[in-house]
């Protein structure tokens, strides 16, 4: 850590609110699929449990933006850890009594999704407050190799406590780590005032200017509206590939069919190996953004997809050898903290302070709507293709998308530049009453 973020209090403390919620959101993901793995009558119905999430991202995502640029970004993340609290409780209470009902897990799960559309901008509005631009860039590299490296290790010390520890109980740790945030968040102090004056009276009408005006300036500034737009547009090949390109990749490297799992489920032990390899590029991805001060984000975030791209295409390229496939997840897994940290950072540093929550839901939603882009892409049948095929289709849209950003960026500075250096226009005389040019005299 940076001596000087380790002397800033507020901002500590937000970090290890962090801490508490990722390791009590770890726990909770696991105890939630094994339990409801154990009761539901189809497991592929878990696929369900995403969906409430997204859909109260979607809806109240903006809302809540513009909200966290109103009012005090602390305020808001105590309420929402304390909501989450609750919910993680009720969880509890659930798991204790036996219900099995998809239905009630899943109106729990909006529940946290609504929470999380709330907090998310909040802790960006307050992270932006209390860390100085210049290190701004390695606050959230922090924050981010803490979240990848747990990521990493709860899991593990989930699975090695599973036979000791009832799963109704790692729902119980997590409704305790949220409360433990809720308590860091609050010793961190009051991070910015509510940026309204008493006497304003917030309406909803206020609120949908707020989040017209946050849009026409993001409409002027070109450098963070690119920043945004290609920095989520890449995730139109990532989700497919995620979400059925390694799972197929796995099975094949098994020798047996999707679903199969290969010969004694040598399918979900590749996975496995393939997922972890991607993790471990993952957090040497964040590690090296920690050192890195960036100065122009547009450029870290493409560089950010060069590195998912050149993955990608190592792994086309050896699709039936393990150890290069390895490689290949490895590499792409550099990529991910490459892009998303300098993402966060522009916005952080080059929205204006009053539209840093909304424009911050803007990403969020352009995140949203280009992950189920990808999601309808590969049901339309890049699912069905062999994993040469998929990677090697991954790595060349990346590449475009790379290039077309370049020179659309480029294309507008070029017009920046000659519309500032372009001479004024003369004058022209105002008409005289009789057509005649009127005098200066």
């Amino acid at each position: 850590m940076h001596p000087t973020l380790r002397r800033n209090r507020p901002f500590v403390r937000l970090w290890f609110a962090q801490i508490a919620s990722n390791v009590g959101d770890q726990c909770y993901a696991i105890a939630l699929v094994w339990y409801l793995l154990e009761r539901v009558d189809s497991p592929s119905a878990l696929s369900l449990l995403s969906i409430p999430e997204m859909i109260a991202g979607l809806l109240f995502t903006l809302l809540f933006g513009a909200i966290a640029d109103r009012s005090s970004p602390r305020a808001l993340m105590i309420c929402s850890d304390l909501a989450r609290f609750l919910l993680a409780l009720a969880v509890f209470a659930m798991m204790l009594g036996g219900v099995d009902h998809l239905g009630l897990f899943m109106g729990v799960q909006f529940g946290i999704g609504l929470f999380v559309a709330l907090f998310a901008p909040a802790r960006t509005v307050a992270v932006r407050a209390v860390v100085p631009p210049e290190l701004m860039n390695q606050a959230n590299a922090l924050q981010d190799t803490t979240f990848r490296a747990i990521r990493i290790a709860a899991p593990m010390a989930v699975a090695a406590l599973s036979p000791f520890v009832p799963l109704p109980w790692l729902v119980f740790v997590n409704a305790c780590a949220y409360a433990l945030s809720a308590a860091f968040v609050w010793s961190a102090g009051q991070a910015t005032p509510p940026r309204t004056t008493p006497s304003e009276r917030m309406t909803p009408a206020r609120y949908a200017r707020d989040i017209v005006e946050a849009g026409r300036a993001l409409r002027a500034n070109r450098t963070l509206l690119f920043t945004i737009l290609f920095g989520n547009m890449g995730f139109l090949a990532w989700q497919t590939l995620w979400t059925v390109g390694f799972p197929v990749l796995a099975a094949d490297l098994s020798g047996g069919a999707v679903g199969s799992g290969g010969a004694e489920g040598a399918g979900g032990g590749w996975l496995g190996v393939i997922v972890g390899c991607y993790g471990a590029g993952n957090l040497l991805g964040s590690l090296f953004m920690t050192r890195l001060p960036v100065a122009k984000p547009f450029r870290a975030v493409l560089l950010g997809w060069l590195f998912l791209a050149a993955g990608y295409a190592v792994i086309a390229a050896g699709a039936s050898t393990p150890w290069v496939v390895c490689l290949g997840a490895a590499i792409g897994g550099i990529g991910g903290p490459v892009i998303g940290i300098p993402l966060l950072t522009a916005i952080q540093t080059m929205a204006e302070p009053c539209h840093t929550g909304k424009i911050y839901s803007v990403n969020a939603l352009s995140f949203t709507a280009f992950c189920i882009g990808s999601s309808a892409i590969g049901a339309l049948g890049v699912g069905d293709w062999p994993p040469r095929a998929m990677f090697g289709w991954g790595a060349a849209f990346l590449v475009a998308m790379v290039a077309a950003a370049f020179a659309s960026h480029a294309g507008t500075a070029r017009r920046l530049r000659t519309k500032e250096s372009a001479p004024p226009a003369p004058a022209k005389n105002p008409a005289s009453a009789d057509g005649a040019p009127s005098s200066n005299v």
